[in-house]
């Protein structure tokens, strides 16, 4: 069941009929995709179960297992403790999410 949360809306800009239409396809694609991600992660573990951890392959399908080095944990670097790291950052990006409001009975 999805959670529904109190948003604070006065600075939002109401928008009309297209919009709420628009804002519902995405909402419910949004859901669907969910429904195949959680599949996909099914199937993708039992795939893997069959392949007994080794790359395998049949017919078709070749399925390549790698190995990707972790990421750098920062904060466990002594010599940059205390050390701005701000400058290094790359340009801000621009993010968007949608979520179904529940609107109070005194409004």
């Amino acid at each position: 069941m999805n959670k529904l949360s109190i948003t604070h809306h006065n600075d939002h800009i109401e928008r009309d009929r297209l919009w709420l239409e628009t804002a519902r396809k995405l909402y419910e694609l949004k859901l669907l995709i969910k429904t195949y991600e959680k599949e996909e992660a099914k199937t993708m573990a039992s795939l893997k179960a069959l392949s007994g951890g080794l790359s395998s392959k049949a017919g078709e399908f070749i399925f390549t297992k790698s190995m990707r080095k972790g990421g750098v944990v920062y904060k466990n670097i002594p010599e940059l403790q205390g050390v701005d790291l701000e400058q290094y950052r790359k340009e801000e990006t621009e993010t968007w999410k949608l979520e179904p409001v529940l609107v109070p009975f005194d409004e």
